[in-house]
């Protein structure tokens, strides 16, 4: 049961805060870079290309995806629209 909730891909910032600290010593420095601007800033993420995140944690775009991926998410969009939801439902 362990391996599907690590698996699983995050509802909520909480769950991948979560997530990301179970597999911190598996994250690469550079993808931490990225993964903590979008715990720190969900709106820049939410809007951002993958692209535009890189220049902006001066990483290549590739990392961005890695990072995505390390998150829990497939694809950028899918991380990408996690925000956008965090943004839409928070009060």
């Amino acid at each position: 049961m362990k391996a599907r909730e690590d698996t699983a891909t995050p509802a909520t910032l909480a769950e991948l805060k979560q997530l990301l600290l179970r597999r911190r010593k598996l994250i690469p420095t550079q993808a931490e870079t990225v993964l903590r601007l979008a715990l720190e800033r969900p709106d820049i993420v939410a809007f951002a290309t993958a692209k535009s995140l890189a220049t902006q944690c001066n990483v290549a775009q590739t990392t961005v995806l890695r990072a995505s991926n390390l998150a829990g998410f497939r694809r950028f969009r899918e991380f990408r629209s996690a925000f956008r939801s965090y943004l839409k439902n928070r009060k």
